[in-house]
C-alpha cells in the first residue's frame, strides 16, 4: 500500500494511489522532504519533513497514520500536523474501490486542537485514472462551522519503469449556508501537472501548481515494508 497521503494531498504527484493488496498483512514506512506542504492546492510556504505508518490486509482494511512538521493552515510554528485514517478497498471487476474517513488533528493550534477535521470519502481507480469524493461534515473549524465537500480528479501515465507523468483537478465546493453566503457563487478549484521518479523504495517528484498556491513543488521520500505481519 503506498502511501495515503498522497490521495489526501491530492497534488502530489508520482506517490500514487492504494496498490494492490498484499498477500496477507503488511506493515509500511515512509518519511521524506518537501520545499513546501501542499494540500489540496494551498501552499504553507514553509519547507516539509514528514512521515507516514501504514497497514494493509489482504482482506481490504487498512489504517495509518501521518506525520508533519507543518500543515496547510498557515505559516510558521506551533503548525503541527497529525493524521489518522482507516478504511476499506476492494476490486470490482476492471475497477478498484475505497471507501474510508480521516481525521486531521493540530496539535499545536488551541483553536482546533480539540476538533480537528474529519472528513469521509469513496474512490475509484480504473487503469490510470483515480477519482475521490471527500465530505467533511462539520467543515473546517469544529461543528459550528458549515460543510463542504472536494472533488479529486487524477491521471497517472507511466513513461517508463520507474517515470511516470501526472495531473491533478480538485474542486472545492462549499454545502449549505456557506454555499448560499458565497458572493461569487463560484467554487475552489486546483489544478497540477508533474513528472515523477521512482528507483526501487526511493521517489522523488517535481510538481508545478496552478492555483491559490502557484509555483513549483519538489518531495523526496523513502519507503519501506515489512510483509507478512498480523496475518
Amino acid at each position: 500500500m503506498r502511501n495515503f497521503k498522497a490521495i489526501a494531498a491530492g497534488s502530489l504527484i508520482g506517490l500514487g494511489t492504494l496498490a494492490a493488496m498484499p498477500a496477507a498483512a503488511e506493515v509500511e514506512g515512509s518519511f521524506g522532504v518537501a520545499t513546501e506542504y501542499v494540500f489540496r492546492g494551498v501552499t504553507s510556504g514553509d519547507p516539509q519533513v514528514w512521515g507516514a505508518l501504514d497497514w494493509s490486509h489482504s482482506s481490504g482494511l487498512y489504517s495509518g497514520m501521518w506525520i508533519s512538521n507543518t500543515s496547510a493552515g498557515g505559516a510558521g510554528s506551533g503548525n503541527e500536523e497529525v493524521d489518522y485514517y482507516a478504511g476499506y478497498a476492494f476490486d470490482a471487476g476492471a475497477v478498484s474501490l475505497d471507501f474510508g474517513g480521516i481525521y486531521y488533528a493540530f496539535p499545536s493550534q488551541p483553536s482546533q486542537a480539540n476538533t480537528g477535521i474529519t472528513e469521509v470519502y469513496a474512490g475509484l481507480t480504473a487503469g490510470m485514472f483515480s477519482g475521490y469524493l471527500w465530505y467533511a461534515p462539520a467543515g473546517i473549524d469544529g461543528p459550528d462551522d458549515d460543510e463542504y465537500a472536494y472533488l479529486d480528479l487524477n491521471l497517472d501515465i507511466p513513461v517508463s519503469e520507474t517515470t511516470s507523468i501526472g495531473a491533478h483537478v480538485g474542486i472545492l465546493d462549499p454545502v449549505g449556508d456557506a454555499a448560499a453566503n458565497r458572493s461569487d457563487g463560484s467554487d475552489d478549484a486546483d489544478f497540477d501537472f508533474g513528472l515523477a521518479l521512482n528507483v526501487k523504495d526511493f521517489f522523488v517528484s517535481l510538481t508545478y501548481l496552478e492555483g491559490s498556491g502557484g509555483g513549483f513543488s519538489t518531495i523526496a521520500g523513502y519507503s519501506w515494508s515489512i510483509p507478512d505481519v498480523f496475518k
